[in-house]
């Protein structure tokens, strides 16, 4: 079987670990900065209005979000390239159910885009409908998240058993396998009002972004050392 040479992994390593960086900038901008500071699922007249009052930040966090969809699927290459010693099958199954949780977000930000739509255009639609479009990006974007639980969840357990980075940031990414999943409690929370909602948005905040985002670039930077660039390696 063919396996990717050292220079196409440590390649691999940079585009993932650039990607995760990214990714980290713009899920915090467009989830906890555009859409919850903007959207209130219990006040659809005040969430209409707000979308109408700043549809310039609404649409650059909705092209956050593509953004997002757009560098999750080279995120999803680099880490099958760089885990194929360790496993085809799993590598390749670990990055299936990454490119399925970006999908469904992909899907997500078309909702988004029509929740904006007949929040702003002239539709023969009300603010129920506008409202029932950012809902259904919520609930696809919880079913792709549970696809993405169970990606951390084979990157965790490949880590582990390859020994290609240290045990550490693995066990960070079977940990945060569990806070990728839907929070039905915060999101309880984060339609309610004044200290507890902004409380339950820094809290999941924090969970979802360091847990997801963050402990990625974390292994990363210990991976990329245990690549040995292609002067290292032993001649015949």
């Amino acid at each position: 079987m063919l396996t990717p040479s050292d220079t196409t992994r440590r390649t691999a390593v940079r585009v993932a670990g650039a990607g995760y960086v990214a990714l980290f900038v713009l899920a915090i901008f467009a989830n906890f900065v555009v859409k919850q500071g903007i959207v209130d699922p219990a006040d659809a007249e005040a969430t209409v209005a707000a979308i109408r009052a700043q549809e310039w930040l609404f649409r650059v966090g909705i092209a956050a979000f593509v953004l997002v969809f757009l560098i999750d699927v080279p995120v999803a290459w680099g880490l099958y390239v760089l885990f194929v010693p360790a496993g085809r099958a799993r590598s390749l199954l670990a990055a299936w159910f990454r490119i399925v949780y970006t999908v469904f977000l992909g899907v997500g930000a078309v909702f988004m885009f029509l929740g904006l739509q007949i929040a702003t255009g002239d539709f023969a639609l009300g603010e129920q409908q506008a409202m029932l479009m950012l809902a259904a990006f919520d609930v696809a974007w919880y079913v792709g998240l549970i696809a993405f639980g169970v990606h951390l969840m084979l990157l965790g357990d490949i880590i582990i058993r390859s020994r290609i980075a240290c045990a550490a940031p693995a066990i960070s990414s079977l940990v945060s396998s569990r806070s990728a999943m839907p929070d039905r409690k915060a999101t309880r929370l984060s339609s309610s009002k004044a200290p507890s909602k902004i409380a339950a948005k820094m809290s999941c905040a924090v969970s979802w972004s360091s847990g997801n985002k963050g402990s990625g670039s974390c292994w990363m930077r210990a991976t990329i050392r245990r690549v040995p660039s292609p002067s290292s390696r032993p001649r015949a």
